[in-house]
């Protein structure tokens, strides 16, 4: 299973295999509707290596692959 990664509005917003994720008022990410664990595995990691990561200022969108 492959989850997509695509940015809407930088910092802010994101597709997450279609489904709107956004950073809250209070700093924290919220859905617009649930996401699978394998998304949201994929999407902590995108926050870790690419948003945390002051040395990357564009972003583009990403794939995971999960693999057995």
């Amino acid at each position: 299973m492959t989850v997509e990664i695509k940015p809407i509005e930088v910092n802010k917003e994101y597709k997450v295999n279609g489904k709107l994720v956004f950073i809250d008022q209070s700093g924290n990410w919220q859905s617009d509707s649930e996401l699978s664990q394998l998304e949201k595995t994929a999407f902590r990691s995108y926050v870790q290596l690419i948003l945390n990561n002051p040395k990357i200022t564009k972003h583009t969108t990403a794939t995971y692959r999960k693999t057995t």
